[in-house]
């Protein structure tokens, strides 16, 4: 992938697959935000980890199409 400069654009294309990274990943985050609630039971270091993997995922991933989501724990 080449760098994109100040007169190129950006092709919609990976606009739209990291837009859907990213939803997917808030979904998932949003899922699991009762772990995090200040009224709840404090997280296990596995919720902890998982919901850190998920917000890291667009520093690993740029697509939906090849990231390996985190096994969320029970």
């Amino acid at each position: 992938m080449s760098e994109i400069t100040e007169t190129e654009t950006p092709d919609p294309r990976f606009k739209t697959v990291t837009m859907m990274l990213r939803d997917e990943r808030d979904r998932r985050l949003k899922e699991t935000d009762h772990w995090a609630y200040q009224d709840t039971p404090d997280m296990s270091q596995e919720q902890i980890d998982y919901r850190q993997a998920l917000r890291d995922i667009t520093k690993t991933y740029s697509s939906i199409n090849d990231v390996t989501w985190p096994t969320k724990p029970s």
